[in-house]
């Protein structure tokens, strides 16, 4: 095999940035008096300055009296600090919205957001801080290295007050009980007015690892047990391995655009096979998409650096759409590593492809893995209830007569689109555009009855055409018919639910806690 020149840089697999100092809190701790008890907060102003200054001078000046914790989702975290839920329920269609004219820039650090942790929320521009904060629930890894951690809280009391809030009843994450939830007053301590009662939890989880570059967020995963520097700003999402060809993370750059830039991340166990076996398997699955000219290999090869191996794959395909749509380009590196495959793959619209590219070199150079932990219970997704997901189909139909027809949709899929190469190459290709916006709609689809009731409005007609998939009887009648299907549904399938998509992320607050 050739020697890849450019790829092969991205093949770079090794750590090597300065350790970040040791989290220190220094002397003050701020109380938030609620009706249902005390939370008392230490700040980290060492690795988050600004945002544990802001904090201090907003309680100091009586910012956070009388606000509320609107938005509570049990085994995840509660958020408060808008200052529209303190004016009560005339308000509350805008709860969420507000805070102060400042913003603040990103101090995103390694603490990870395990449970007791106070981070700042935000929207999707990494430096829209203001005043909403909130307290984690529940250990939630995939905010780690998103959201600026600056403080946690640090007395008995204060967790018990954090689970009576998380336990309130609540109407689409809103407290029933709004008034049990609001913060009757503020207090601005010295450590040693808090006496004995203060935990001693040590240094706070994550404080001295690896600090990543500033242009990227450290993403963790202790579930896949990997590491990697996502490129800041972009949104970082974990699909439902709903199949093998699903992404296990998928970060996606911010803005409108017909195929947004996005970096994912597939994990295989090795199963005894080598890199070039499976490296084989790969490309005899990518064949018929070769054949009928869905796919074009711009290069290819294996390359060896630092003693590590990884096959690098150059391509780019048409965007369902038509003629007139213009082609993506994909870049996969897969390499073995702690008894797996993992294969990067970054997707973008020809003319975009080569400006995120130093983003992905810089994402693979990052990666580090680590034998996963043992899979988590289940949590109930933004909302509650268990039913939620990243598949925006799959959400809108929950619960609704459309719900059978996404199941026999499943079953076409598995018994017959993944069952013939050309189909699996087929869906991997569409997962990855699909999953570069999926899971934002989905949530907004939990949170908001009648979008979800305009979502399964428009995607009726496309579970129609799409049942027509079970009477394909070869290998490329799959293909002819799944290319001809998402063509006819473009509009519906892709251009619409990504709009959807940008659209819910832009009506929600500057300083909203996105849910990747």
């Amino acid at each position: 095999m050739e020697r890849l020149g450019l790829a092969a840089a991205l093949v770079l697999l090794v750590g090597g940035s300065a350790a970040s100092a040791l989290a220190q809190p220094d002397d003050t701790i701020v109380v938030l008096n609620t009706e249902v008890g005390g939370i008392a907060i230490e700040l980290f102003p060492d690795v988050a300055p600004n945002h544990a200054d802001n904090f201090v001078r907003l309680s100091e000046g009586g910012f956070y009296t009388g606000t509320v914790f609107h938005r509570i989702i049990p085994g995840f975290m509660i958020q408060g600090g808008d200052p529209l839920t303190a004016q009560g329920e005339s308000t509350m269609d805008l709860w969420g919205t507000g805070g102060p004219d400042r913003r603040l820039a990103q101090e995103f650090n390694d603490i990870q957001h395990v449970r007791g942790i106070v981070s700042m929320a935000r929207s999707s521009d990494p430096d829209s801080a203001g005043s909403q904060f909130f307290i984690v629930h529940a250990d939630s890894p995939h905010l780690d290295g998103q959201y600026t951690a600056f403080g946690r809280i640090v007395t008995s009391e204060s967790f018990e007050t954090l689970d009576k809030i998380a336990s309130l009843e609540t109407t689409n994450t809103k407290p029933d009980d709004w008034e049990s939830a609001r913060v009757v007053s503020v207090d601005v301590l010295a450590r040693s007015d808090i006496g004995d009662g203060l935990l001693d939890l040590g240094p706070p989880a994550g404080a001295g690892g690896r600090a990543a570059p500033a242009d990227h967020q450290p993403y963790r995963n202790e579930a896949l047990g990997i590491r990697f520097d996502a490129p800041a700003g972009w949104l970082v999402q974990e699909p439902p391995k709903s199949s093998p060809e699903v992404p296990d993370v998928v970060a996606v750059a911010p803005g409108p655009s017909q195929v947004n830039p996005s970096i994912s991340i597939t994990a295989v166990q090795a199963a005894g096979r080598t890199l070039e076996q499976y490296v084989e398997e790969h490309k005899k699955q990518l064949d018929p998409a070769v054949e009928l000219g869905q796919l074009a290999i711009l290069d290819e090869g294996f390359g060896d650096v630092s003693g590590r191996s990884a096959y690098t794959i150059n391509a780019s395909g048409p965007l369902p759409g038509g003629e007139a749509a213009e082609d993506v380009w994909f870049t996969e590196t897969t390499f073995l590593e702690d008894g797996r495959f993992f294969t990067f793959r970054y997707a973008a619209a020809a003319s975009e492809h080569g400006a995120h590219y130093d983003d992905f070199v810089k994402s693979v150079e990052s990666f580090e893995a680590s034998a996963p932990a043992a899979p988590p219970p289940p949590a109930a997704g933004p909302g509650g209830g268990g039913n939620g997901g990243g598949c925006l189909i799959a959400t809108a139909a929950y619960g609704s007569e459309m719900a059978p027809q996404v199941q026999l949709l499943r079953e076409i899929r598995d018994s017959t689109v993944l069952a013939t190469p050309s189909g699996a190459a087929f869906m991997a290709g569409l997962n990855q555009i699909y999953y570069s916006f999926s899971p934002a709609v989905a949530d907004w689809e939990r949170q908001n009855p009648l979008f979800r009731e305009a979502v399964r409005a428009a995607i009726t007609p496309m579970l129609a055409t799409l049942t027509i998939l079970d009477r394909a009887d070869s290998d490329h009648g799959v293909l002819a018919y799944g290319a001809g299907i998402i063509a006819l549904n473009a509009g519906i399938y892709v251009a619409a639910p990504a709009a959807a998509a940008y659209a819910a992320l832009k009506r929600r607050s500057p300083n909203a806690v996105h849910l990747v």
